[in-house]
């Protein structure tokens, strides 16, 4: 991580990327605020979420930061329907099995009433 952090230092003579190397050393030093995945999620139920992307980070332009925050949005939707469909299966694999145990008179049912 600091080798990273020192590529901004490395990559050129420009003031911006020599304050973003900055930035990245104090973050791995722990003397700047982290992005989390926990402060992500909060700021998705913010009206203001993206200002404090910008916030936290100062070298993120507010239209990335919306557009992470749609990103996640994304993501945290397309996960709900992936389990959401694990859920139906598995419920219809058990419904599978007692209809075919019903089936095969096993559950005590006799001529389609249960017993």
């Amino acid at each position: 991580a600091i080798k990273a952090a020192l590529e901004g230092f490395a990559n050129g003579d420009g003031v911006e990327q020599t304050h973003a190397g900055r930035y990245r050393m104090l973050i791995i030093s722990g003397h700047r605020p982290r992005m989390d995945f926990n402060f992500l999620l909060q700021t998705i139920l913010s009206s203001h979420g993206a200002r404090e992307w910008v916030r936290i980070n100062p070298h993120l332009e507010e239209a990335r930061a919306e557009g992470g925050l749609g990103l996640m949005v994304l993501a945290l939707l397309h996960a709900t329907r992936v389990s959401q469909c694990n859920r139906v299966l598995s419920e219809l694999f058990s419904l599978s099995k007692v209809l075919g145990d019903m089936a095969r008179g096993s559950l005590g049912v006799k001529q389609g009433c249960i017993a």
